[in-house]
C-alpha cells in the first residue's frame, strides 16, 4: 500500500494521477445519483493522506494557502507557533503532495499543488463553520 510520504512529489499511481484524482476517478467523492463502493486499498491510502490533515494547525495553513502564497514564518505566526514547529508541519504536507514551495530571493513561498484540497477545506467550513475572518479563496 501506497503512503502519503512517498516522497517529494507525493502519492502517484500508475497513470501519473494525485490520490485525490484518483479518489475522483474511484468514487470517493460520489455523485448523489451515483453510489459507488471504494476499495479498501483505496480507503487505505485516503485515510493516511487525510491523517496529514488532521491537525488543526495544518488546517489552517492549508485554509492560507488556498488564498495567496505564504512564507514558514507568516503561516507560523497566523498559528501561533515557533517557526520550527511551522516548517515541520509545511514539510509533512509537503511530503505528501499537497504543497509546493518556491525560492524568491531570500524567501521561501509555500502553495497549494493538490487542487481538491479546496473541497476538503470547503465541506470543513459549511460543516463546522466559519467563525474567524475566513477570506474567500482565490479561484
Amino acid at each position: 500500500m501506497t503512503s502519503c510520504g512517498a516522497g517529494p512529489q507525493g502519492v502517484r499511481n500508475t497513470v501519473g494521477e494525485s490520490i485525490f484524482e484518483t479518489w475522483c476517478r474511484e468514487g470517493i467523492f460520489m455523485s448523489a445519483t451515483k453510489k459507488i463502493l471504494t476499495s479498501l486499498e483505496a480507503l487505505g491510502e485516503a485515510a493516511e493522506c487525510l491523517k496529514v490533515l488532521a491537525h488543526p494547525h495544518r488546517l489552517r495553513m492549508v485554509q492560507m494557502l488556498l488564498t495567496e502564497n505564504y512564507t514558514v514564518s507568516e503561516l507560523a505566526e497566523a498559528c501561533g507557533l515557533p517557526t520550527a514547529m511551522g516548517s515541520e508541519h509545511l514539510r509533512l504536507m509537503q511530503r505528501c503532495g499537497f504543497l509546493e514551495s518556491e525560492r524568491e530571493g531570500r524567501k521561501v513561498y509555500y502553495k497549494v499543488v493538490e487542487p481538491q484540497l479546496q473541497k476538503i477545506l470547503q465541506c470543513i467550513e459549511e460543516r463546522f463553520g466559519c467563525h474567524e475572518s475566513c477570506p474567500k479563496p482565490a479561484t
